[in-house]
């Protein structure tokens, strides 16, 4: 069995970037990483909080004096069983987006689910339920949290990020 390409560049040098990793729902999970290193993370489900979370990342952007990546989650419809959450985060990502615009962020990069679970942990068989637990644990183990599922894959979202060659391409 040939292993599946993966889209991570080899060996573990993270971008000198900021990285905001968005997993985008009704309480939308956000990570903050400068140059590889966790700083901020949590849930949020409000215009006011989205735009907190995004102006702490352009202050970390200023600080640093590092280019800022928007690492957010995609999606395609053929895993979903409800028009109804389909809708609710599409409603989400637009909101995100409409406030990334207002501050002119344009450096943005979508991954698909099934992208960063492989590249960062392999391929899986186990059900959602078991993706989301293994998820929490992997954010446990790695950064000594205990958060949400929302909030963990969030969080892996912007570690892929950190590495994703998809980000250098955009960063060069």
């Amino acid at each position: 069995m040939s292993r599946p390409k993966l889209s991570v560049l080899p060996g573990y040098k993270p971008h000198r970037a900021v990285v905001l990793g968005i997993d985008p729902a009704t309480k939308s999970g956000y990570s903050i990483f400068v140059q590889g290193k966790l700083r901020s993370s949590g849930i949020v489900s409000s215009a006011r909080a989205r735009m907190s979370v995004i102006e702490e990342a352009v202050r970390f952007m200023s600080s640093s004096s590092m280019p800022l990546v928007v690492v957010v989650e995609d999606w395609s419809p053929g895993g979903w069983k409800s028009w109804k959450a389909i809708a609710s985060v599409f409603e989400s990502w637009g909101r995100w987006s409409e406030q990334l615009d207002l501050l002119g962020i344009k450096k943005v990069v979508r991954v698909q689910v099934d992208t960063w679970r492989r590249d960062l942990y392999g391929p899986q068989k186990m059900g959602r339920r078991g993706l989301k637990d293994l998820a929490k644990a992997r954010v446990g183990s790695v950064y000594k949290k205990s958060v949400t599922h929302d909030e963990a894959e969030a969080i892996l979202i912007g570690e892929w990020g950190c590495r994703a060659a998809e980000v250098s391409k955009l960063l060069a």
